[in-house]
């Protein structure tokens, strides 16, 4: 079985998920609501403020951090596909796609009913006020 990688668009991600795909043969799978901004590298117009960002020192090191590596350019995935909410990912551990909006369109935490687990990802760290 290739290598799985499931992610949402956002630069720190996609600059991953591109070269992962090409050097390591990776497929890339993303939320149907974040495919068009990972093909094109374009950025969606995000749902929230940032004004709860700025409050936070963690947010300063963080975007400092990654304009020094490159990290805020969006890199396009030339090659993805989609997954939708509620769909059951064919994977180890057969996680189903509980979607969960609000970090980008598109993002998802993944329920793993065997092991008891629900992964976040970014979601849990999204302030939505």
């Amino acid at each position: 079985m290739e290598p799985v990688l499931l992610t949402h668009a956002h630069p720190d991600h996609t600059g991953f998920a591109e070269p992962a795909r090409v050097e390591a043969g990776a497929v890339v799978r993303i939320h149907e609501d974040d495919a068009e901004s990972a093909r094109t590298g374009r950025r969606a117009k995000p749902e929230g403020s940032m004004l709860p960002y700025l409050r936070r020192g963690e947010m300063y090191r963080t975007l400092f951090s990654l304009l020094r590596r490159g990290g805020a350019r969006m890199i396009p995935i030339a090659e993805l596909s989609t997954f939708r909410d509620g769909e059951v990912i064919d994977v180890p551990g057969r996680p189903r796609v509980v979607h969960a909006p609000g970090h980008t369109a598109g993002s998802a935490a993944l329920h793993l009913p065997g092991a008891r687990v629900v992964a976040t990802g970014d979601a849990l760290v999204t302030p939505t006020r």
